[in-house]
């Protein structure tokens, strides 16, 4: 009984921490496989910084595209204020949260690693985790959600143009 409940934490374990691993080669624009990714050379959107995030990369990624057209997008000066002010939150959010995500790492490990397995405090220390990125992914969808509502619907026309024609 006490092998399999180590088997099954074990395997929930390794479950919830592959996307990490996953995540782990993407800047060497390889899949965990070692195939070549689509996503490589500056996350999904081609700029110079990348985050392990998919949701925090989709909204940094846009952000970087809308200041990049400012002048095209016709965007004032409150709403270029507003979209620096949203991906600086969003970075610093970011960068907490990976901290804290080193941390649940470190003491997963640490539990892993102890001669007698505590199967309880490392559920709690699963449960924890899960329901911290559950809520931090929840904040950076409101995040992402106000940037596109920064941009008026003409705006958000003429950004979808701009990003669907052919780069030079």
């Amino acid at each position: 009984m006490k092998k399999t409940l180590t088997f099954l934490v074990i395997t929930a374990l390794f479950i919830s921490l592959f996307g990490t691993f996953a995540q782990a080669n993407h800047g060497e624009g390889k899949s965990p496989a070692g195939s070549k990714c689509s996503f490589d050379k500056g996350g999904y959107h081609g700029g110079d910084e990348k985050y392990e995030c998919p949701i925090v990369d989709k909204l940094m990624g846009k952000a970087r595209f809308f200041l990049s057209n400012e002048k095209e997008l016709g965007l004032s000066e409150d709403q270029v204020k507003t979209i620096k002010e949203l991906t600086l939150e969003t970075k610093k959010a970011y960068i907490r949260n990976m901290a804290e995500y080193q941390i649940f790492a470190l003491n997963i490990h640490s539990k892993l690693s102890a001669p007698e397995l505590d199967v309880a405090g490392i559920e709690a220390l699963i449960d924890q985790g899960s329901a911290s990125m559950a809520s931090s992914a929840k904040e950076t969808i409101t995040a992402y959600a106000k940037l596109k509502s920064v941009l008026t619907p003409e705006q958000l026309a003429k950004a979808k143009e701009l990003h669907s024609r052919p780069k030079a």
